[in-house]
């Protein structure tokens, strides 16, 4: 699975692109990945996953949970939106992420991921 990622705004939105194949192991990378942001910063990093390139995504199993749950319960981890999402994976992120709580949504488009993210900026933004 190749990725790509771009600061939207400079340490503080980062967009990844994903695009291929994921598998359960290069989930596993990604979660890495974000952890090794996420604790590098002293302040909140906002994320958008753009699944627009992507082929398949492996199915939700219970060994990736732990990792991706230190992910989305990071102190450093403001939200994150994910976008382009095949319509049967957005229905379970978006259950998985009001049943558990977690800091995670999903759009339909870049745009309106992006959009959301920054308003979720400037509403911490106002409140320090």
């Amino acid at each position: 699975m190749p990725y790509s990622y771009e600061w939207l705004v400079p340490d503080v939105l980062l967009k990844l692109n994903l695009e291929g194949r994921v598998t359960t192991e290069e989930v596993q990378e990604l979660s890495r990945f974000f952890l090794t942001i996420f604790d590098a910063s002293d302040h909140l990093i906002y994320t958008m996953l753009d699944a627009g390139q992507v082929q398949s995504l492996p199915p939700f199993q219970p060994k990736n949970f732990p990792l991706m749950q230190r992910v989305m319960d990071h102190p450093m981890n403001g939200f994150c939106a994910a976008v382009n999402l095949a319509p049967i994976s957005a229905f379970w992120l978006k259950m998985l992420g009001r049943v558990f709580n977690m800091k995670y949504t999903v759009f339909p488009t870049p745009s309106e991921g992006e959009s959301f993210l920054r308003d979720m900026i400037r509403i911490a933004a106002t409140e320090y």
